[in-house]
């Protein structure tokens, strides 16, 4: 009786042993379980964020050059393409071209009679225009973003003295009525008003030409008229072209840069720093350079073949003479060409030196822009800073206006 007690309590024993055990193995599964599964779960927030966040910038950036692209390539919105009524006087209104637009002269013709034809005013810009993207993950898409571009107001300066017995404007522009002129601290100031918006030229000391719209975008012209600074308030964006048309650089508030030079070649620097330029050779052969932020440099052929080394100094000698510079002591880049000079600091605030008007011209990501002359051959006591835009600027101008300008007020 006694033995098997014993032989009882030892089966006892050993099969709680056993299930002891057992229990814990399945334990150290289960937390091993655990934590491969709080790993998973870490590295697949981490693939999710990182798609996201490439998924946003790519969207961002093709968003923005292509609303700007298909922008420019549209007729402009002014002040003389709004629900004009037709009139029937004794002008008659000849066309005359300015880089493709339209501006309308006035002449003098009796007992002619004339309709002025009316341009529908649309904020839906059309989507005929295709977009090629350099990544291979980016493809071409339509979109209905509407950016609204303002041409200059035809002005006094640009109207013969034959012309210009009465405010062109009353013609060109006929919502649009000069109000008010005045001398203040950037040159000789006037103010054109229409029932909904206004316009404000400014013909500056040193003989530049400048117009502030009031969906705050401005344009500047040199006083050669050999470039112009376009801002674009609502796209956030700054265009540095020759007067004939040609593109030179885009800047975007996201630190976004873009250079396009003749040939096709261009240079994109995206927000975070990343630079792709594409380059033609004198075979006429196009290869494409992608620079990333760990300092290789993939470059892609026409036959699609890849290769990959690392980064130097200098990169992207063009057949112009230009080529790419990378500054060491702040981490810059700046290319560098017979006409112009382009510098992009690391946190995305550009700045283009023109060679042949001897002008700087500062764009930065806290929406602030300035034009310099270097040097300023008509008079020496000239200030060097010719003007500026963006927010600050107009917060500056209504500072201003309170006591010293009642045009600027408008802004």
């Amino acid at each position: 009786m006694v033995r098997d007690f014993d032989r009882q309590r030892s089966e006892l024993k050993m099969q709680i042993r056993k299930s002891n055990t057992a229990l814990k193995e399945k334990n150290e599964i289960i937390e091993q379980l655990k934590g491969e599964k709080t790993r998973l779960e870490k590295r697949i927030a981490i693939i999710t964020k990182n798609k996201a966040a490439l998924r946003g910038r790519v969207a961002e950036n093709f968003l923005s050059a292509q609303a700007v692209a298909r922008a420019s390539k549209n007729a402009t919105v002014t002040t003389s393409t709004k629900d004009l009524t037709p009139q029937n006087n004794e002008f008659c209104i000849m066309n005359a071209v300015d880089r493709g637009r339209h501006i309308s002269q006035i002449n003098n013709a009796p007992n002619v009679q004339n309709t002025v034809d009316i341009v529908e005013n649309t904020d839906t810009l059309s989507d005929n225009e295709d977009v090629v993207a350099v990544e291979k993950e980016i493809t071409p898409a339509r979109f209905g973003k509407n950016v609204r571009w303002n041409e200059p107001l035809t002005t006094m300066t640009s109207i013969s003295p034959s012309l210009s017995a009465r405010s062109p404007l009353d013609y060109a522009n006929p919502d649009m009525k000069l109000i008010l002129t005045e001398n203040n601290m950037v040159g000789r100031a006037s103010l054109y008003r229409s029932e909904k918006d206004f316009t404000v030229y400014t013909l500056t000391h040193c003989g530049c030409h400048f117009y502030e719209y009031s969906n705050t975008d401005t344009r500047w012209i040199h006083s050669s008229k050999l470039y112009q600074v376009n801002y674009y308030g609502q796209a956030g964006a700054t265009t540095v072209e020759m007067c004939e048309g040609k593109l030179l650089v885009r800047h975007f508030l996201t630190g976004q840069l873009e250079i396009y030079r003749g040939g096709g070649e261009t240079t994109l620097m995206t927000p975070d720093g990343r630079r792709i330029e594409v380059i033609r050779d004198k075979s006429g052969s196009v290869r494409v350079e992608i620079y990333e932020l760990d300092g290789r440099v993939r470059i892609r052929g026409r036959d699609e073949a890849e290769t990959e080394h690392r980064a130097t100094q200098t990169s992207c000698h063009r057949m112009d003479g230009s080529y790419a510079s990378h500054i060491i002591s702040d981490d810059s880049m700046e290319w560098r060409s017979p006409d112009y000079t382009v510098h992009r600091f690391k946190n995305g605030d550009t700045k283009v030196r023109l060679n042949l008007t001897d002008t700087s011209i500062t764009m930065l990501v806290m929406d602030v822009g300035t034009v310099k002359h270097l040097s300023n051959s008509l008079d020496r006591r000239l200030p060097k800073y010719c003007v500026e835009w963006g927010t600050v600027a107009r917060k500056r101008s209504r500072v201003i206006a309170a006591t010293h300008s009642r045009v600027l007020n408008q802004l």
